[in-house]
Formats: structure tokens, sequence, C-alpha cells
């Protein structure tokens, strides 16, 4: 399978009319979706890395995979002392693959799939002044989709909102005590405003 997508990549990169590589940086704004993420609350995290884009010759299509270390910070809704307070960070490396269309020459649509590998996490619940780590299990990998419109009105730079679509669950799907785990079936969604500058 490594070789194939080796393979696959190689034939994509030939068949390229220009290759450009540069930084790309962002900020984004993480939740959760899933049966069990009505109260999961938002938090503020950013995204760095470099990022590759690979031209057709007289073709509006382009391929764009990056890879990118992601910070997400998410936290659990706190209801008259009945939830504790919950939060989380997770550092990813995220390797998103898009396909762009280019519009006009000015604007751009993209899309693709998104690979993401947990790097670390850390979890804390808070039940009144009482601050305590939790243990539950987090996926190593996540599969996504990435979806986005962007602009390259300025000269050698992208500028883009996307949205990430988890597919798969962020926890592991654990029982205790015959009951499911009330953090499974919880999957990432975040929201990214993001910049490539392309410098070679």
């Amino acid at each position: 399978m490594f070789k194939k997508i080796l393979l696959a990549a190689a034939v994509l990169v030939s068949a390229a009319s220009a290759i450009e590589f540069g930084p790309r940086v962002g900020g984004n704004m993480s939740t959760m979706w899933g049966d069990n993420a009505e109260k999961v609350t938002s938090g503020f995290g950013f995204n760095a890395g470099i990022a590759a884009k690979l031209a057709f010759k007289d073709s509006p299509i382009s391929i764009t995979p990056e890879v990118m270390i992601d910070m997400r910070n998410t936290g659990n809704e706190v209801k008259e002392k009945v939830t504790d307070e919950y939060s989380m960070t997770e550092w990813a490396l995220d390797i998103p693959v898009m396909i762009r269309c280019e519009l006009l020459g000015l604007f751009y649509i993209e899309a693709g799939p998104s690979f993401n590998f947990n790097l670390s996490t850390s979890e804390t619940a808070k039940t009144g002044k009482v601050e305590k780590t939790t243990d539950f299990d987090v996926n190593t990998f996540e599969f996504g989709l990435a979806f986005g419109v962007g602009t390259n009105i300025i000269s050698a730079v992208d500028l883009d909102f996307r949205v990430n679509l988890g597919i798969t669950d962020i926890f592991q799907d654990k029982t205790f005590a015959g009951f499911s785990s009330p953090m499974s079936d919880r999957k990432n969604l975040q929201f990214a405003l993001g910049a490539s500058i392309w410098l070679f």
C-alpha cells in the first residue's frame, strides 16, 4: 500500500508543469461533532508547517499537499455543577492533500482528505476547586475531510478559509460497567483561516 502511495505521488510530480514550496501558518477554532458532542465548547488554536503546490499546464486544477503541526483546544460546557469542567489540548501532525480548482484566476475552491496523527494530548477535569488529569484514551490516528475557499489576489500568497471535518472518532470506544463511554462518538470539527507563502 505504501509503495502504491509513493508511486502515485511520483506520477503526480512528474506530470506537474510547475511545483512551488513555502511555509503555511494559520489560526483555528476547534470543537467536536457527533452523538455525544452537544456540550463541547470551542477553543482557539493555531497551526504551522510547509506546503507544496503542484500545478498542471493549461489546467485550473492543482494539488496542494501540506504537513503541519496543529494545536487544538476544546472544552466541555458546565451546567449547574452537574457536568465537570473539562478541557483538552491536542497537538497533532496534520497532512491534508487538497485538490484545488482556480476560478477567474483570483479565487479557488478546494477539498481533499486529511490524515491526522495525535502527538500529545493533555486533558483536565475540574470539579469545584479540585483539578485532576483525566485518562480518556485518544486514538493515535484520525481521518478527515477538508473543504475550503481562498484567494491568490496577493502575489505569491494564498489566503483561505477551511472547514476540517473529522470522520473517525477522537477517543477510543471504551465501555465502563457495561455503559459506553460518554467521550466516544466525538469527532474533530475545526474552522481555520490560513496563509501559504510561496517562496520557491
